[in-house]
C-alpha cells in the first residue's frame, strides 16, 4: 500500500551408403504468451523517498524551519504506509467507522475509486494535518494564515517499470477522526495485510487503523474511529 534460459542442441548423424532417418522437426509454433504477474498486494517498509511522497505538499524553508521530512511528519501528526502491488491495475478507496461522533463520510471517494493504472508498482497512503499550529504562528507573523484543522488523505503511486505515476486525495476540515481529540501521543491498533493471488475485481482489506479515545468522560462508551484502506486488482469492482 507494495523482473531461466534454456538451450537445446540438435545432433545430426549420417553414415556413408546408408540412408538416415530424418531428424525430428522442432516445434514451429509461435512464442508462448508472457505470464501475467501474480495479483497481490503486500505492505513494505517506508523509504526516505516514500516519506517525501507521504507529505501533503511541498513546504517552503520558512515553514520547515530546518526540520527533516520525518520531523515534519511528526509536526503534522502524519501517519503513512507503503505497499507494493502486481497484477494491477489497483483500485483503492477508504472507508470510515465512528462511534460517539460523526466527522467523516462512510467512504472516500464517495463513488468509484482512486485508480492506480499500472500492472505493478508502489503505493504510499497517508493521513495527517495539512498544517501545524507552529506553521500557523509563522504564517500569522507574515500576515497570512494556515489551517491545522484541515486533515488530508493522500494516496500516491508510482511504477518505474512502466513510467507511470499518479496522486489522489481529499481534505476535510474541523479536525475529523481523532485529530480533534486532546493529546498527541496516540497508540493505534494497526493491521496491514498481504493479499496473495487476489481474485480479479474482488474487494480486499489492505490496512485497518483503529483508535479509541484513551481519556474520555464517558467511560462506558468512549469515542472510537476505524479507518480502512481497501482495494481491488484487475477488473473494476462493481459498485
Amino acid at each position: 500500500m507494495r523482473w531461466p534460459i534454456t538451450g537445446f542442441a540438435l545432433v545430426v548423424a549420417a553414415s556413408l551408403g546408408c540412408s538416415g532417418k530424418p531428424a525430428d522437426q522442432p516445434n514451429q509454433g509461435g512464442p508462448e504468451p508472457p505470464k501475467r504477474a501474480k495479483a497481490r498486494v503486500r505492505p513494505v517498509e517506508l523509504t526516505e523517498e516514500d516519506r517525501k511522497v507521504a507529505l501533503p505538499r511541498e513546504y517552503p524553508a520558512v515553514l520547515r524551519a530546518g526540520m527533516s521530512d520525518e520531523q515534519l511528519a511528526g509536526d503534522l501528526e502524519l501517519q503513512a504506509w507503503a505497499f507494493e502491488f502486481s497484477g494491477g491495475p489497483l483500485r483503492c478507496w477508504v472507508e470510515f467507522e465512528e462511534s460517539g461522533q460523526q466527522t467523516m463520510p462512510a467512504r472516500e471517494p464517495a463513488r468509484n475509486a482512486w485508480d492506480c493504472d499500472a500492472g505493478e508498482g508502489r503505493v504510499i497512503f497517508s493521513v495527517g494535518r495539512g498544517a501545524s499550529e507552529r506553521m500557523r504562528r509563522i504564517m500569522q507573523e507574515l500576515g497570512k494564515d494556515a489551517h491545522p484543522e484541515s486533515v488530508t488523505f493522500n494516496l500516491r503511486f508510482r511504477s518505474p517499470a512502466e513510467g507511470r505515476s499518479g496522486s489522489f486525495g481529499s481534505s476535510h476540515g474541523n479536525s475529523p477522526l481523532w485529530f480533534g481529540w486532546p493529546g498527541r501521543d496516540r497508540t493505534f491498533t494497526t493491521v496491514a495485510r498481504t493479499i496473495g493471488d487476489a481474485n480479479a475485481g474482488k474487494a480486499f482489506l489492505m490496512l485497518r487503523v483503529e483508535y479509541v479515545e484513551p481519556a474520555s468522560d464517558r467511560k462506558d462508551a468512549p469515542r472510537k474511529v476505524v479507518l480502512a484502506l481497501k482495494g481491488s486488482l484487475g477488473a473494476a469492482k462493481t459498485e
